[in-house]
């Protein structure tokens, strides 16, 4: 019979599935892979699985899905592993950095402790084991416990050789015993009041007299009075105080072992083996079913689940059956370029670092609409392979294309229409292979690419797929930071080393005798620039140009100035604002990675610290977001990037992809009318009301029922968001109340209404 892998739950559950359209203001969304678990735990109801990123839970029952992240109210990002106890309802999970949470009846409780303490020795988690009201961490440094009905961490047991720590690498607990498996033995610890573990020396450590052979052990597990470990391909069984050898296995490295009430189970690489109480072992193997089980897990009623580093969760029905469960996601977490087209947002999966060395990536890109991702990558579109790190993102919707950027080896200009991808390896007299960085689109429909150390670094890509290159001493064969243009049409790009240099190609792209170069440095302070280190350029709607560098962001106002030497870079000087006439030089002591302008033109700073949102002067602060005040998941942003249809901040990080539902949108071409939402306003809503698709930046007037004015604002771009308060800061009262938009000149009106109940 043909063996067959059921994809059976490829799609979030109705537990979390949400409409992008109508999600709240001030809502953050990650977007994070789940297809490399590591972890698997079971409650009476629930699978609960962790691949590195994000945790989720299966139904046992009807099989829905609920993710578990950082914007859904964990406390970190990057999770090692998790377990769970019966005894107390808790979920312990356990973050790469040492820092654990439990999650009990919905609530999350942080316990940073581990991950605060200074201590000798490695303090990863590498495996957890729940029994009876207690978790035990298998650490670096030897054995901590976690005492679940005081949600407190316990006492910690160094294991030491006498020079420093060494790892424990698996954990087994009953009632009497601790069992830990080191790459120096097996131990054992006496859970006894009169015996204390923290003395080093009232471990057991089994030998030879015991029949256990000293040596590394990766696994160990048990049930009831029976203990089994791994040592290379030897399985060994403890029972009546003597160590035995149980079973042979066809390789050496193991990643889990696990007795069940009728057999034990191992996973290996491509091969799990079932060893029953009674009967035939069996060694199930297939390089396209088992990939590499780390964590196995059974119910009562006989259900087999397992972790799998490269496949997802899955279900294990027989040799020839086997179902994944997966929420969905992109595939990977790393991340580069974004941009959008048609509601869809386009991110190139390259985890390239600044420099843009190669990573050898090739995952490919991926594609969201309403949050519903795909991945284009080798496995599922095998011309994609050898196709390295896909880094630069730029979307041409009036051909229906997007053209990405891979490393070395050239451009892709994919239709997602037809999914047809046309690949240039190599320009014509190209002295180097492409490194393409950043993109841009002029108003002629030019896409303009910059190429990293490179004769060729700069290109030019006509409407119809004709290619033009550009080269000049400022720009050759460095590495360029990023690209905009102005609205003279001239071409302004960063470096790395060399500050801006700015463009102009004198309105004929063919003729090359008019074009010409101009380099704005630190070495000439008449300048402005205080570094030469730029990380990041944008144009605003007013078309002021931004740049950010390693010294905090600089303002050139009139951009149309620059070759006649009239205009300068202005640093923006922030008033404290503390009685004084001091001021500081905008976010001097950051990094700026990234600037995206939204539609009430605020500036969106991306850095090495976390995010800013800016006045549209960047005069006034609006927000700051961290991973320690928000969902963030990490404070090192690599890119931004704006839907213009709904406002969402899509926020790309070295640890993955989250988006912030934010109150600005573009105005649309053809505007649909002006509604509320949420509308109604039921009893106990608190979040704020957005008025959507009102005339851009309008001037809008909101009113009750008797025609008096109780708020009023101006939208930021196409929205305006009201808290539903009156000018005295109280919660209105029940009623329609309507809104009133105007633009600035008086020829765009708009009107909505909405209801509150109180």
């Amino acid at each position: 019979m043909p063996k067959r892998f059921l994809s059976l739950f490829i799609l979030l559950g109705v537990v979390i599935m949400v409409c992008a359209q109508n999600v709240p203001l001030g809502h953050w969304q990650t977007h994070l892979p789940y297809a490399n678990t590591t972890a698997v735990a079971l409650s009476e109801n629930y699978l609960y699985s962790t691949s590195s990123y994000a945790a989720f839970a299966y139904n046992l029952k009807d099989g829905s899905l609920k993710t578990y992240t950082k914007s859904e109210g964990l406390s970190d990002a990057g999770i090692s592993t998790l377990a769970y106890d019966t005894m107390t309802n808790s979920l312990i999970i356990a973050y790469e950095n040492s820092n654990i949470d439990i999650l009990r009846n919905g609530k999350v409780t942080n316990l940073p402790y581990l991950m605060k303490t200074n201590i000798s020795g490695g303090k990863e988690v590498f495996k957890i084991f729940a029994h009876n009201g207690s978790a035990w961490l298998a650490t670096g440094f030897g054995v901590v416990e976690v005492r679940l009905d005081k949600q407190e961490i316990g006492d910690a047991y160094f294991f030491t050789d006498g020079v420093g720590s060494f790892a424990v690498n698996d954990i087994w607990v009953n009632d009497e015993y601790i069992y830990a498996a080191t790459g120096k033995g097996v131990y054992r610890g006496e859970r006894n009041p009169l015996v204390n573990l923290v003395n080093f020396q009232n471990w057991e450590l089994f030998g030879g007299s015991q029949g256990l052979p000293l040596g590394s052990y990766s696994t160990i597990t048990g049930r009831d009075n029976q203990v089994f470990t791994t040592s290379g391909k030897t399985i060994y069984k403890f029972e009546d105080d003597f160590w035995t050898p149980y079973y042979n296995l066809p390789k050496s490295q193991v990643y889990s072992l696990y007795k069940g009430k009728k057999q034990l189970i191992c996973g290996q690489d491509e091969v799990m083996s079932f060893i029953p109480d009674n009967g035939t072992p069996q060694n199930v193997s297939g390089k396209y079913y088992i990939s590499r089980p780390y964590q196995i897990v059974e119910t009562d009623d006989g259900r087999l689940f397992y972790a799998d580093r490269y496949r997802s969760t899955v279900e294990y029905f027989s040799e020839d059956r086997q179902g994944v469960i997966q929420p969905n996601g992109p595939s990977r977490s790393t991340c580069r370029g974004i941009d959008f087209m048609n509601g869809t947002v386009y991110v190139g999966s390259s985890s390239i670092n600044s420099l843009f060395q190669p990573a050898f990536n090739e995952f490919g890109f991926y594609t969201a609409k309403d949050y519903f991702w795909n991945t284009y990558d080798k496995y599922n579109y095998p011309e994609l392979a050898g196709k390295y790190d896909i880094a630069m993102v730029q979307a041409v919707p009036n051909e229906s294309l997007v053209i990405l950027g891979a490393h070395n080896v050239g451009l892709i200009e994919f239709n997602p229409e037809t999914k047809n991808m046309h690949f240039i390896q190599n320009f014509p007299n190209a002295t180097s292979n492409m490194r393409l960085t950043y993109s841009t689109k002029d108003k002629f429909g030019n896409v303009w690419m910059t190429n990293a150390y490179s004769t060729q670094p700069l290109i030019c890509r006509k409407p119809g797929g004709e290619y033009i290159f550009f080269s000049s001493s400022m720009i050759n064969n460095r590495l360029l930071t990023g690209i905009a243009i102005d609205d003279y049409q001239q071409i302004w790009m960063g470096t790395a080393d060399a500050g801006v240099v700015v463009f102009d190609y004198g309105g004929t792209l063919d003729d090359l005798s008019d074009d010409n170069f101009i380099n704005i440095n630190a070495q000439n302070s008449e300048w402005g620039l205080a570094t030469n280190d730029i990380s990041s350029i944008a144009v605003d709607k007013k078309g002021e140009i931004w740049i950010g560098t390693n010294q905090g962001a600089f303002n050139v106002p009139c951009p149309g100035s620059i070759f006649s030497l009239e205009c300068t870079v202005q640093q923006i000087c922030v008033p404290r604002n503390d009685g004084t006439d001091f001021c500081d030089p905008l976010l001097e002591t950051e990094t700026i990675t990234s600037i995206a302008v939204d539609a009430a033109n605020r500036k969106w700073f991306g850095t090495t610290n976390g995010l800013f949102l800016k006045s549209e002067d960047a005069y006034d602060n609006i927000y700051y977001f961290s991973e320690d005040n928000s969902p963030l998941l990490s404070n090192r942003i690599t890119n931004l990037g704006i839907d213009p249809e709904n406002g969402d901040v899509y926020i790309l990080t070295e640890k993955g992809i989250i988006s912030y539902r934010a109150d600005a949108i573009e105005q649309k071409e053809s505007k649909s009318k002006a509604y509320a939402y949420p509308n109604p306003v039921r009893p106990g809503y608190e979040g704020p009301i957005a008025i959507k698709n009102l005339p851009d930046n309008a001037d809008v007037k909101v009113t009750d029922m008797a025609g008096r004015l109780v708020a009023e604002g101006v939208a930021n771009g196409t929205q305006f968001v009201w808290d539903g308060k009156n000018f005295q800061g109280k919660k209105v009262s029940s009623g329609v109340y309507y809104i009133l938009a105007v633009n600035k000149d008086k020829k765009e009106k708009a009107s909505a209404k909405v209801a509150i109940v109180k």
